[in-house]
């Protein structure tokens, strides 16, 4: 037994804590360093969509673009977790570090997909499905696999989200997978090796679904934009230093619980067509996703505010009383005219077509009326939008700081512009329309520089200058009008002649 003195025992307590303090020193000399190296090795986003009106919203896909370094992939559902790894060049990109890769194609998918397994090397493999609250819903046997691309087929009698683990020895490989239909039974078969070298492979799918191989430093400005339904989310632009949760919000949906049937219109006019998906509605778990026109014509819908409109110009060239003809370069103020233009780099479902006023109206009617909900071309159940609606829709913008560029509230266009196609301008402005188009349509509206044809018949403006009729008259001779155009930043309001022609839109009843 040691026999030691207060002042021995005090001396020697106090070396153990300096010994204590010296090796905690040392051991966090070394660990801080590590943990912020491993911290900073990766960042991790997780991805959450919703509306404008709050309601969560299942994404189709999420497009990620890194600014600084030029690059561009997309995130497919149901994979809403996304891992940026810091790498300096993307020639430096190692295989997967486990030295296989696990791919479902397709997925999501309906009972039954093929799930691809690439193996560097050989190993005894064991594959588990597994759904959400982790109970095994089936598990292969144990097989001694050569090294190749494997082939296997698995099928899930109800639908879910499920993950597939794949054991290769110590090596753990897992892929989420979305089954929307129901398969015959929960099974795992094996289909056989597709080729020896998984080499090329492995290349091409070096990291898992979710992880990027794109070149990646901390603090790299990153944008985000999903994608659902004919819906683009705003962009979110950050520079990415750290893990985070992100919210992406998208445009509204129109609700219904009953959709507008399709309408029977026994007439033909001698044009062909009887209208019989005329207002046909396309209603998903009571969401309106499109409207079907008397031609057939399909659009989106979206909802800003409490009004639902359709988010691409109406290209409808027969109308429902038949009085619509194509004007050419004719102009008139009382018979009814269409105006087409097309070119490849203007998708004609976006483009439209224009019209002059009354053609807008479908009438012959004196050209002094003015309408309050008169449905002109539009499909049945919905009108083309009045001064009073377009008004609406400018205040509820208004108010809405969501909506603004900058600090006022005038600046309200790129909410409403679609993000390509306008003429690109840099003119300080940074809210105009053309400048920094990713940053548009926060709405959904979608608005298209269609152009305009003039008092002359002459088309002009396209990638300048969207024009939308409303159901207005001023005189005789002029009706109210909505524009914007690609080098400013406000919707305005303006009185427009009826012999030109404009760009329609419609809103539902």
């Amino acid at each position: 037994m040691s026999n030691l003195g207060f002042g021995d025992r005090d001396f020697a307590f106090g070396k153990a804590i300096f010994k204590c303090v010296v090796l905690c020193a040392l051991f966090l000399e070394i660990l801080v360093p590590f943990s912020l190296q491993a911290q900073n090795d990766s960042v991790t986003l997780t991805f959450t969509c919703r509306t404008t009106a709050g309601e969560f919203v299942q994404p189709d896909s999420i497009t990620v673009v890194n600014v600084d370094r030029n690059w561009k992939e997309t995130l497919y559902y149901p994979d809403t977790i996304y891992h940026l790894v810091v790498r300096d060049d993307e020639d430096d990109v190692p295989l997967h570090t486990s030295g296989c890769s696990l791919v479902a194609t397709p997925n999501p998918f309906y009972g039954t997909t093929t799930v691809t397994l690439a193996l560097e090397e050989p190993g005894t493999a064991v594959l588990e499905i597994t759904d959400l609250a982790g109970r095994v819903i089936e598990m292969s046997h144990a097989t001694f696999l050569s090294a190749g691309i494997h082939s296997l087929q698995v099928s899930l009698s109800s639908p879910g989200v499920y993950l597939l683990v794949a054991r290769i020895g110590r090596k753990t490989l897992s892929c989420k997978m979305m089954n929307t239909g129901a398969g015959d039974e929960n099974t795992i078969e094996y289909g056989g090796m597709i080729e020896a070298n998984p080499g090329t492979f492995l290349q091409r799918k070096s990291f898992p679904k979710a992880t990027s191989s794109h070149p990646f430093q901390l603090g790299d400005q990153m944008r985000y934009v999903a994608h659902a339904s004919w819906r683009n989310s705003k962009a979110v632009t950050r520079e990415q230093a750290e893990s985070e949760d992100l919210t992406l919000v998208l445009p509204a949906f129109c609700t219904s619980t009953s959709q507008h049937p399709a309408q029977t219109d026994s007439s033909f006019h001698g044009n062909g067509y009887n209208g019989a998906d005329d207002g046909l509605e396309t209603v998903v778990n009571g969401r309106i996703v499109s409207v079907t026109d008397y031609e057939g014509n399909e659009y989106p819908v979206v909802r800003i505010g409490s009004q639902c409109w359709t988010a691409r110009n109406m290209r409808c060239t027969h109308s429902p009383k038949g009085y619509l003809t194509f004007g050419g370069n004719q102009t008139s103020n009382v018979y009814p005219y269409y105006y087409s233009y097309s070119a490849p780099a203007f998708p004609s479902d976006e483009l439209g077509v224009l019209y002059n006023w009354v053609g807008a109206m479908d009438t012959t009617m004196s050209v002094s009326a003015s309408f309050s909900t008169r449905r002109g071309i539009c499909p049945k159940g919905w009108h083309v939008p009045s001064d009073a609606n377009w008004t609406t829709l400018v205040n509820y913008l208004g108010g809405q700081a969501d909506y603004w560029c900058g600090d006022t509230n005038m600046n309200t266009a790129k909410a409403l512009a679609c993000t390509k196609y306008w003429q690109y301008v840099n003119n300080g402005d940074v809210c105009a329309v053309g400048n920094a188009m990713v940053d548009n349509n926060a709405t959904g509206f979608s608005a298209f520089p269609a152009g305009v044809v003039n008092e002359s018949g002459v088309y002009g403006s396209v990638q300048h200058l969207a024009n939308f009729w409303s159901s207005s008259s001023y005189v005789s001779s002029s009706a109210y009008l909505y524009y914007m155009r690609f080098s400013d930043s406000g919707l305005y309001r303006y009185i427009g002649g009826k012999i030109k022609g404009n760009s329609v839109r419609c809103i539902r009843n």
